[in-house]
């Protein structure tokens, strides 16, 4: 029986700001072996996203990885931070204009 590899360190803290968001759904998927994705999530009304989180720009992506990068081009998502992942969904931490 094959296991999941290790979570990235900034796995947890990522997820668990994801789901403080009002309106911002997450599964996360880490232990998922082959799915090719840490976290399937989705914001207010909007599709399905997957996010591959790594700790180090460098980090090099797994077989599954690619795969799901591919099969799913525009709603597969590698990123490094809670900034690249509020990018992803289009939501600013900038406090609007008066």
């Amino acid at each position: 029986m094959r296991h999941a590899g290790k979570t990235d360190l900034n796995h947890a803290e990522i997820r668990d700001t994801l789901r403080a968001i009002p309106g911002m759904k997450v599964l996360d998927t880490a232990a998922m072996s082959g799915l090719g994705c840490d976290l399937i999530c989705r914001w207010q009304d909007g599709p399905p996203t997957m996010l591959e989180i790594k700790s180090h720009p460098k980090k090099p992506l797994t077989d599954s990885e690619r795969r799901a990068r591919t099969l799913f081009a525009g709603y597969w998502h590698r990123i490094e931070s809670f900034e690249d992942a509020l990018r992803v969904f289009g939501i600013s931490t900038e406090t609007a204009p008066f």
